[in-house]
Order: structure tokens, then sequence, then C-alpha cells
């Protein structure tokens, strides 16, 4: 029995899991790491890296060349490394993190009734427009 090797990753499951039935169609089986645990925490796939491909030690050339024919993936390569080296992995897109900031804001918990309440309220509520607002100010400097 051979080794797991990672050929690909996805930050969507979808992608993830279309090469992983695209590949099973041409007869080699691959296993897409971290889907159960980001299905049941989806905020933590940048953390995790998105979802892995990966497939048995004797077929990686085969899958690599299938994945590559259709482009599922983006090859980028350090110009230090040797490209068959490197595996496929889709550079991270930062300028996601307000908005995944600001859908988290419901899942924190409902204040309680009274005057703490409030102040628990208008204490998040500073929290979140300060954040915004260094968000945008370093990314204004940084563009």
């Amino acid at each position: 029995m051979g080794n797991l090797v990672e050929i690909a990753r996805f930050y969507d499951p979808e992608e993830a899991y279309c090469a992983r039935s695209f590949l099973l169609s041409y007869g080699i089986d691959s296993f897409v790491q971290n889907d159960h645990y980001l299905t049941a925490a989806p905020w933590m796939r940048i953390a995790l890296q998105g979802y892995g491909l990966q497939v048995m030690a004797s077929a990686e050339n085969d899958a690599r060349m299938l994945l590559d024919t259709i482009g599922a993936a983006e090859l980028e390569t350090a110009e230090d490394s040797p490209s068959d080296a490197t595996p496929l992995i889709r550079k991270p897109n930062w300028l996601w993190l307000p908005v995944a900031f600001s859908t988290s804001i419901p899942f924190l918990p409902k204040p309680k009734p009274g005057w703490f309440g409030l102040l628990q309220s208008a204490i998040l509520l500073t929290l979140y427009v300060a954040v915004l607002y260094s968000f945008f100010w370093w990314l204004r400097y940084r563009l």
C-alpha cells in the first residue's frame, strides 16, 4: 500500500469534490482532506489552508496531468524549488476579512436584558467599528 500525496488545495468544497469526482471517473481514487472539520467550522478554511486533495503516490503523476488538462488548480512555483515538488496552491485573498468578521457577529451570545446588556452591546459595537476602521485604514495605505 502506498502513501497519500497531496496534489491540490481548494478553498471551496464544491471545487474539491468536483476534482475528486473527475479523478474518480478516470479510475483514480482520491481523498478530500479536512472535509468533515471544515463542514462544521467553515470559517477555518484560511487557517487550515482549505481542502486538500490527496491520491496514492503511485497515481500522483496521472492525477496531476488530468487536473492540469482541465485547469482545476493553478500551479504557483517558487523560483528556487522544482515545479514537480511544489503542490498546487491558490493564494489566499485577505479582502474577505471584513465580511467574515461582520457575518460572525450574530453568533455572539445575545445580550442580557437591562443596563448590562446595553453596555455589552455598546462595547461589541465599538470593537466592531474600531476593527473595521483599522482594517480599511491599513488597506488604504497598503494599496
